[in-house]
């Protein structure tokens, strides 16, 4: 059966639907002018540009508009990249939501990434990997002067982390049943947060992790006045995908 090269499907049964699909041509980042709501370097809310650290360009893009660039890091076969999209083993073809990309299609080496931007630039580290060492090891492509959030579903491996200058650490939470554990289950050390959806973060929900800790991160936000209201109820940090709407 030959690919098609169309959108996405909206919906499907699991990554197996993706292999009739490949890739759509993603849209780069906008810059157009943003509306002057920011308030992170003031000691407000952190901007995180999602995914803008997967490429030097979309890293470039990012810079001096947002507080904080976002790098989807894996680790490949002893490897450390970039990119979003996960690996359909035991082949090396990527996937994303339904689509396969084309054939060839590779992460981007993480110091091209790093090469490009200032040292001091403050990166949100989101690692996708499954084991310490492999932490290990792109904790070890990181210059001790850049401040970075290091970020994971796998709260495992944020081990290696904990003791890193210019470091805070945050529990993701891609679950009810993690958001729980968080909630009931979690102690949190200082320069420790956690990062949730923002269609998770009811006020009730908020107001108990913010008895655990004040550093909140949360993705999700599409809406200006979705930012704004989680801005006034004491969100640390958004990630955000269009940071030109901030």
């Amino acid at each position: 059966m030959s690919e098609r090269r169309d959108e996405p499907l909206e919906g499907g049964s699991g990554p197996f639907v993706s292999l009739l699909f490949t890739a759509p041509n993603l849209p780069e980042f906008s810059t157009r002018p943003r509306a002057q709501v920011r308030v992170g370097k003031t000691g407000g809310m952190e901007i995180v540009a999602h995914r803008a650290g997967n490429t030097a360009a979309t890293a470039a893009q990012a810079l001096g508009h947002v507080d904080m660039i976002e790098l989807d890091v894996h680790v490949l076969r002893g490897q450390v990249e970039l990119r979003h999209e996960k690996v359909l083993h035991p082949t090396r073809r990527l996937w994303e939501r339904w689509y396969l990309l084309p054939r060839g299609s590779a992460g981007v080496p993480i110091r091209t990434v790093l090469d490009s931007v200032p040292a001091d630039m403050p990166l949100m580290i989101d690692l996708k990997c499954f084991t310490r060492r492999s932490a290990v090891q792109v904790r070890a492509e990181l210059s001790p002067q850049t401040p970075i959030v290091a970020s994971t579903r796998n709260w495992w491996v944020l081990t290696p982390f904990r003791n890193r200058p210019n470091t805070r650490v945050l529990h993701s939470c891609g679950s009810r049943w993690q958001l729980w554990w968080a909630l009931h289950l979690t102690t949190f050390e200082p320069n420790h947060g956690i990062c949730v959806h923002e269609r998770r973060l009811t006020s009730a929900v908020l107001r108990k992790l913010q008895r655990k800790t004040p550093l909140i991160f949360s993705w999700g936000a599409a809406t200006i006045q979705r930012c704004n209201e989680l801005r006034d109820a004491g969100v640390a940090g958004l990630i955000v995908d269009d940071y030109t709407i901030i």
